[in-house]
């Protein structure tokens, strides 16, 4: 009965070190912040939003989610050559969040190319 309970407890600890977090919470809070630049043009962030949601939806396929995540982030660098005049410190603000999205973003990718025993190259990190 202890050899049991024993080999129970040794498999959880096991199975805690081995699988990795990836919880999007630093990822979702990032694309939060990003919607004050929506009114810039909507049509530009819309097409960023939908980018972004399914490159989360998608994470469990590291290379495809990656792929969204870049483009995704391409989009919302674009938003800024939407004004008139373009403002520097808005164009500044925005590629700031695309690296630390990427950044948190690729982390996630990476621990679930981890978790999957994958080969992932990262662009941000």
């Amino acid at each position: 009965m202890i050899t049991l309970l024993f080999i129970i407890i040794f498999m959880f600890i096991i199975s805690q070190v081995t699988n990795v977090d990836t919880t999007m919470d630093g990822v979702d809070e990032i694309i939060k912040s990003t919607h004050v630049y929506s009114g810039i043009d909507e049509k530009t962030y819309a097409t960023f939003y939908a980018t972004i949601q399914q490159a989360k939806k998608n994470r469990e396929h590291v290379k495809e989610s990656q792929g969204m995540l870049l483009q995704a982030i391409n989009t919302l660098n674009e938003i800024p050559l939407y004004m008139s005049p373009i403002d520097p410190t808005v164009q500044d603000d925005i590629a700031h969040l695309g690296q630390k999205l990427g950044y948190e973003f690729e982390r996630i990718l990476m621990n679930i190319a981890i978790n999957q025993d994958l080969k992932f190259k990262a662009k941000y990190i």
